[in-house]
C-alpha cells in the first residue's frame, strides 16, 4: 500500500516537473513559431473587435457639365499661411476653405435637396466636406467651411466630387433624381512659368471672345496691415444660353513659387459669379502675379480657354 502511494506521488511529481519546466525544453525555433501564432490570433481578434473607424470610398462619378435642372458647383479659396513655429523660418502651407452651392437652372425648381461634397488630394486621401440628408431643403443652397482649416497632403487637391439627390415635379408626378459629378483640378506647372513656349499663352486680357470677363481685385486690408483683401468676379455676357465653366487661379510669388488660389468648378448657373467675401493674401509670401486658367464649354460642346495673368502691383494700383 505504501509502495503504491509512493509511486503515485512520484508520478505526480514527474508530471508537475514536466509542466513547470516545459519552456526550458523548447528550442528557439519552436518558441518563435508559438509567438507568431499567438500574434496572428491577437491581430485577428483586434481587427474584429476594433474595426477601422475611417474609410476611403473610391468615387467613380462622371465628368461635370451643363444640367437643365440643377447646378451643384464648388468654389475653393486657397490661403497661403506660415505654419512655422521657429523664428525667422517659414513653413508655407495652403489652407483651403471650401464653398458648396446648388442653384436651380430653370423655373421648375427642385425640392427636398440632399447633397454630399468631397475631394481627394494628390496623395489619395479623401476629405469629406459636407453631407446632409435633411428633408425639405430648398434652393439655392450654400454651405461652406469658414471657421475650420483644411490642410491637404502635398498642398494640392486632385479632384472634387459632388452628389445631389432631389425631387422635381413633372406634370402630376414627383420624380426622384440624382446627380453625381466630379471635376479634375486644373494645374499650373513650373514649365508654364519658365519656358517661353508655355508662358506666351498667358495673356494680359481678361476677356474671352465676348463670352465673359474675369475680374480680380486686390487692396490693402482694412483689418490688418500684413495682408491684402482679394476677390474675383466672373461676368457672363449672355446668361440665357447654356454654358459650363471650370476655373483655377494661382498666386505666383517673387521667388516663382506656385500656390493654388481661387478655383470654381462645374459652374453653369444663369448668373454672374460674384462672391461677397474677400480672400486673404498675406504680404510675407511676396505675391508677384495671379495666373489663371478658365475653360468655357458652350451649348455645342465646344471648349474655349482663357489663360490670363496679372501682376499684383497692377491690381493694387487699380484700387
Amino acid at each position: 500500500m505504501n509502495k503504491s502511494k509512493k509511486y503515485i506521488n512520484k508520478n505526480k511529481s514527474s508530471q508537475f516537473y514536466r509542466v513547470v519546466y516545459f519552456p526550458n525544453q523548447i528550442n528557439a525555433i519552436a518558441i518563435m513559431l508559438i509567438v507568431l501564432i499567438y500574434g496572428f490570433i491577437l491581430f485577428g481578434l483586434g481587427k474584429i473587435t476594433f474595426p477601422k473607424y475611417d474609410y476611403i470610398s473610391k468615387l467613380d462619378y462622371q465628368q461635370g457639365g451643363y444640367h437643365t435642372e440643377i447646378n451643384p458647383y464648388v468654389f475653393i479659396r486657397g490661403v497661403v499661411t506660415d505654419r512655422s513655429e521657429v523664428e525667422n523660418k517659414q513653413d508655407l502651407r495652403v489652407q483651403y476653405r471650401v464653398f458648396s452651392y446648388i442653384n436651380a437652372i430653370g423655373t421648375n425648381k427642385p425640392t427636398n435637396v440632399r447633397y454630399a461634397y468631397s475631394g481627394i488630394d494628390v496623395q489619395g486621401n479623401m476629405h469629406y466636406f459636407y453631407e446632409t440628408s435633411r428633408k425639405g431643403t430648398t434652393l439655392p443652397v450654400s454651405h461652406y467651411v469658414a471657421a475650420s482649416a483644411i490642410y491637404v497632403s502635398g498642398d494640392r487637391f486632385d479632384r472634387y466630387f459632388m452628389k445631389v439627390k432631389y425631387n422635381i415635379t413633372s406634370g402630376d408626378t414627383v420624380l426622384d433624381k440624382e446627380v453625381e459629378i466630379s471635376e479634375k483640378v486644373i494645374k499650373l506647372t513650373n514649365n508654364e512659368l519658365f519656358f517661353d513656349k508655355f508662358t506666351k499663352k498667358f495673356k494680359t486680357s481678361n476677356e474671352l471672345d465676348e463670352k465673359l470677363k474675369v475680374i480680380f481685385t486686390a487692396k490693402q486690408s482694412t483689418s490688418a496691415t500684413d495682408q491684402y483683401d482679394t476677390n474675383v468676379k466672373i461676368e457672363i455676357n449672355d446668361r440665357t444660353v447654356p454654358y459650363y465653366i471650370n476655373m483655377q487661379s494661382w498666386i505666383v510669388t517673387e521667388s516663382k513659387d506656385i500656390y493654388p488660389f481661387l478655383g470654381l468648378y462645374n459652374f453653369c448657373s444663369p448668373i454672374n459669379f460674384n462672391p461677397w467675401y474677400n480672400t486673404t493674401v498675406y504680404k510675407y509670401i511676396e505675391p508677384a502675379y495671379i495666373y489663371m486658367k478658365l475653360y468655357y464649354t458652350d451649348q455645342e460642346n465646344e471648349i474655349s480657354s482663357l489663360y490670363y495673368k496679372v501682376s499684383f502691383t497692377e491690381l493694387l494700383n487699380n484700387n
